[in-house]
C-alpha cells in the first residue's frame, strides 16, 4: 500500500506514516531523535554556512543555488535547517518594535525635541499606517490652532470664570427650539425660555444656600 493509503486507513497524519516508514530500526522510533540521522542536506551544508556568513540569507535564493549545484530536496528542507541560524550569537534577534507608549510619545511631542534615529523609526511608521498617519496630522493640526489660542486657553484654565452658564443657556434654547418647531410661534418660545432660565438660577441659588 502507498504512505497516503496507510494514513488513510489508520487515521494518522501522511507525514507520520512517512516518518515511520523511513525509519530503519526501532530505536529511530522509541526515541524520536532525528538530529544525527543522515541528511541529504548533509553535503551541501558548508556552502551554506559560508554564504550565511556573507551575509545570504533568503532561503529561496539559497535553495536555488543549491539547486544549481545539484541538490535534489525540497525548499522547507533548506528553511527549516537555516531556522537555527536566525536565532544564533552570529545572528542576533531583530530588535523589538516600539511600543504604543513610546510612539505615541513620538507623535505627541515637539519633532524638534526628538532624536534623529527616534525621527526616523516614527517616519517610518507612519509610512508603513497610512491611518496613523492621518491621524497624526489632524493632531498636529489640532495642536497648532490651540497654540494660537494659547493665553486664551491659559487664561480659562488658571481662572475661575468661564464660558460655562453661557453655553449652557446657547444648549437650553437650542433644544427649545428643536422641541417647538413647527408647533408654536416666537411669543411662546419666549416665555419658555424666559421659564426655563428662571427655574435654573432658582436652582442654583438653592443650591448655594445649603450647608
Amino acid at each position: 500500500m502507498g504512505l497516503r493509503a496507510v494514513a488513510r486507513r489508520l487515521e494518522l497524519s501522511r507525514n507520520t506514516v512517512r516518518r515511520y516508514a523511513r525509519a530503519g530500526t526501532w530505536e529511530e522510533l522509541a526515541t524520536g531523535r532525528w538530529k544525527n540521522l543522515p541528511s541529504i542536506l548533509d553535503p551541501y551544508k558548508p556552502y551554506l554556512h559560508q554564504r550565511w556568513r556573507e551575509g545570504h540569507t533568503v532561503a529561496v535564493r539559497l535553495h536555488a543555488e543549491l539547486r544549481e549545484r545539484g541538490f535534489t530536496g525540497s525548499y522547507p528542507v533548506v528553511r527549516n535547517y537555516l531556522q537555527r541560524f536566525r536565532r544564533s550569537p552570529d545572528d542576533p534577534a531583530p530588535p523589538r518594535p516600539p511600543g504604543i507608549r513610546k510612539v505615541t510619545g513620538w507623535i505627541t511631542r515637539n519633532p524638534q525635541n526628538l532624536r534623529e534615529e527616534d525621527q526616523r523609526k516614527l517616519k517610518e511608521i507612519l509610512a508603513r499606517w497610512p491611518e496613523l498617519n492621518a491621524a497624526t496630522g489632524l493632531l498636529r493640526s489640532f495642536a497648532d490652532g490651540l497654540m494660537k489660542d494659547f493665553d486664551a486657553i491659559a487664561l480659562g484654565l488658571s481662572t475661575e470664570w468661564n464660558s460655562g452658564c453661557v453655553e449652557g443657556r446657547v444648549t437650553d434654547i437650542k433644544l427649545l427650539k428643536r422641541q417647538m418647531a413647527g408647533r408654536a410661534r416666537h411669543p411662546l418660545l419666549r416665555r419658555r425660555v424666559l421659564l426655563v432660565a428662571a427655574d435654573r438660577r432658582q436652582h442654583r441659588v438653592t443650591e448655594m444656600m445649603r450647608p
